[in-house]
């Protein structure tokens, strides 16, 4: 919040900022209220006041805080649920420590969580849910909740399950509510898309076989230049081969109904996933439109990164595996951020930093670039194409 007051003076047009506790939730809205935001995409441009950087609320319970909540809406426990019971439920290698439990908070039910999400997110017509998601490399620090640095950490996690539980049920919100998220995944890659297959299960897009594409093309009356280039299983690849032989394309993906057990939009944040994991996410029958966001901080940041060794700079395995995902990531996908909780030059400097990566990574000329990312955001927040 000190650094709030640089916000104005930013040559970012708009902050995505994201809740992650309890008393984020109030401070995202104070400067959500202070530095307005509306629902329309040109409110992002530079006024003839010259530019008034804004913000996009983002209203949510990040998984470093999930066991503070208690799952009312799939526990047998009803009523107030004494701490020691739930922290022994939610953490791992129990016993608990007596001491941790009378430092940790009494859980808040997470039917309360949602309706205090959902008030926010109706108040903010444009408000997006997050952070959420999974992280199953988290420890509990031994002092105030959350990763604190000068806190040493416990032994004890918060359960995969538990965890997944938070994140699906203000998914489902998004989704009710028609908002994208923002999701945060570390060292669950396999669990996590799961979980978020879960939520859409039922809802997947008819994707046609290819005999089924041949058949539809063959009735139209367009020849089939080979019959074997349109055999393969992803719709995507059949699109290009259409555009490269003048068949016709396959159906766009119908238009989603405004509510709906998942979020239309959703951004793998600061992607740490293979190039694989990527198209894991873009499978033609998945009805959420999948977006991947990279920052310096996390993903560029890690023991070894900026050495050079003549004119090429050397990556660390992390480095190298979020570069190769940002090559493939289609172009329309990419989003950028920080990751930081400090805006002013600083915040600047990194989204300038990652915006000349990846402009670098994709062969694109700098104005191109800027232009196709806030094209990006803007599709992102407000759903358009």
């Amino acid at each position: 919040m000190h650094a709030i007051s640089h916000l104005p003076d930013m040559k970012a047009r708009v902050l995505t900022i994201m809740a992650t506790r309890s008393n984020d939730q109030e401070l995202v809205t104070k400067v959500a209220s202070d530095h307005h935001y509306t629902h329309r995409p040109d409110d992002a441009q530079p006024t003839q006041k010259g530019n008034k950087a804004k913000v996009l609320p983002s209203f949510g319970y990040h998984p470093w805080f999930s066991h503070l909540i208690h799952d009312d809406l799939n526990s047998e426990v009803s009523g107030k649920l004494d701490s020691q019971t739930h922290y022994t439920d939610v953490l791992t290698s129990t016993p608990i420590n007596s001491d941790l439990v009378d430092r940790l908070p009494s859980p808040t039910p997470l039917s309360r969580i949602l309706a205090e999400t959902r008030a926010n997110l109706i108040a903010h017509s444009t408000a997006l849910v997050g952070e959420v998601g999974l992280d199953r490399t988290f420890r509990i620090p031994l002092g105030a909740p959350g990763p604190q640095h000068n806190h040493p950490l416990s032994k004890h996690r918060v359960k995969p399950a538990h965890q997944i539980g938070i994140l699906q049920a203000q998914l489902r919100l998004a989704g009710e509510l028609n908002r994208a998220a923002s999701v945060h995944i570390v060292g669950g890659q396999g669990i996590a898309f799961e979980a978020l297959r879960e939520l859409w299960r039922g809802h997947e897009i008819e994707v046609p076989s290819a005999k089924e594409r041949k058949m539809l093309w063959r009735k139209k009356g367009d020849p089939i230049v080979d019959e074997h280039a349109i055999d393969a299983e992803d719709i995507e690849v059949a699109s290009i081969e259409a555009k490269e032989t003048n068949l016709p394309a396959p159906a766009p993906a119908p238009t989603l109904s405004k509510s709906n057990p998942f979020p239309p939009r959703i951004c793998l944040h600061s992607f740490s996933g293979p190039p694989e994991t990527v198209q894991q996410y873009l499978h033609p029958s998945i009805p959420v439109r999948f977006y991947f966001s990279f920052s310096e901080v996390i993903n560029f940041s890690t023991p070894g990164h900026g050495q050079k060794d003549g004119e090429e700079e050397v990556l660390d395995s992390s480095s190298a595996r979020a570069l190769a995902a940002m090559k493939v990531v289609p172009e329309d996908r990419l989003l950028i951020e920080t990751d930081l909780n400090v805006c002013g030059n600083v915040m600047d400097d990194l989204l300038e930093k990652v915006i000349r990566r990846i402009c670098k990574a994709r062969g694109w000329n700098l104005e191109d670039g800027v232009t196709r990312l806030k094209q990006n955001w803007t599709s992102f927040v407000f759903g358009e194409t």
